[in-house]
């Protein structure tokens, strides 16, 4: 995904806070490694191969865990 499609979701996540929606990331074969919502004015980042949790407050540290995230599985 690029990044500026990155943000974007990021910003489509942020307007819409009071719905549910997710942004999942999925590895080369498919499944699902890192879902990303948006709480409490914060980004919440779930990877689900490892179950660690990171909070980020605004785009640029999100992406930065993001790739952080991915790049690990």
């Amino acid at each position: 995904m690029s990044l500026d499609h990155t943000k974007e979701m990021l910003n489509t996540l942020r307007q819409y806070h009071t719905s549910e929606i997710n942004m999942i990331f999925n590895s080369n074969d498919g499944a699902p490694i890192l879902v990303i919502s948006y709480i409490d004015g914060c980004y919440e980042l779930k990877s689900l191969n490892t179950s660690v949790i990171e909070i980020c407050d605004d785009i640029e540290s999100a992406i930065r865990s993001i790739n952080k995230l991915v790049n690990v599985i």
